[in-house]
């Protein structure tokens, strides 16, 4: 393929989103009381997933005085949603075999890194805001993106070549990518999500996070997303340096404030108090 001939959506190969990442979305978007049994049946259908759930609940952080080796009883320590988010972030991880050479893997890292960024600072945004459906907030904030998996999976060479030429720290931006390949990462990420069966609410988020005026329901999830990814982006999600640069207000940032009723410097207050923690996240997926 040359570089500038457009992907063809009729015979477009999607990644193979596992099978734990699809069953534990359903669970979050469904209504009503979390249902930590069903959880803790996927979780412990997956040795890798059932292992890092256990080193999270069993590490330093939670200092317990006795060590933990049941699933139900982590999910029920750690929490529904907590667990949730691990096991979707295992999951997306493993999507690591779809890339061919060094170079496309640490292109891989790259867009897990921001990915994982995104989702840890649109589930503080929307915990913070006390949004309908907090809880899918991370879930969206990982899954954003993954049309730019899509594009690294059908046409390695080319868009490898394209996010290193480009300057944006966040990636190619849509036009680029329109330009080379004649669709986005924003259409494909939605046309993914149906092939993955995912939730409508969260297939119609991931497609148009990019314009939030398109949604109704989610509209505010996909503004505190499109500031999550862009905040994301703009500080980094590598090793953090031994004094690291205040957060610098994005674009995003005062429309959400207008559009909620909150001071810009509270929502970015928000954001600065976890910077760390996304970073230590960044790094720990991709470690």
């Amino acid at each position: 393929a040359t570089r500038f001939e457009p992907v063809s959506l009729s015979t477009l190969r999607y990644p193979p989103l596992p099978r734990t990442v699809t069953e534990v979305a359903a669970l979050l978007s469904k209504p009503g009381t979390p249902d930590n049994a069903a959880l803790s049946r996927i979780v412990n259908r997956d040795p890798v997933i059932a292992a890092s759930v256990l080193r999270r609940v069993n590490s330093a952080y939670f200092g317990l005085r006795s060590h933990v080796d049941d699933i139900g009883a982590a999910v029920f320590m750690l929490g529904f949603v907590e667990v949730c988010n691990i096991v979707m972030t295992e999951g997306m991880v493993k999507l690591r075999s779809i890339v061919r050479s060094k170079e496309q893997e640490e292109l891989f890292n790259q867009i897990m890194r921001l990915s994982v960024g995104a989702a840890a600072f649109a589930d503080v945004l929307a915990r913070h805001l006390q949004l309908r459906q907090a809880a899918t907030a991370f879930t969206a904030g990982l899954l954003h993106a993954s049309g730019r998996l899509v594009l690294l999976y059908n046409r390695p060479d080319d868009y490898e070549a394209l996010w290193v030429t480009g300057m944006q720290p966040g990636g190619p931006d849509a036009e680029a990518e329109r330009s080379i390949f004649g669709v986005d990462h924003e259409t494909l990420g939605r046309k993914a999500a149906e092939n993955w069966n995912l939730p409508e609410d969260l297939v119609s988020l991931i497609g148009n996070y990019a314009r939030p005026q398109r949604l109704q329901g989610t509209r505010l999830h996909a503004q505190a997303l499109v500031l999550a990814a862009s905040v994301t982006a703009a500080v980094g999600v590598t090793v953090a340096e031994d004094e690291p640069e205040a957060l610098r207000p994005a674009h995003a940032l005062y429309e959400l404030a207008e559009v909620v009723g909150r001071p810009p410097d509270d929502l970015l207050a928000v954001l600065e108090a976890n910077k760390e923690e996304v970073r230590r996240l960044g790094n720990e997926i991709t470690g």
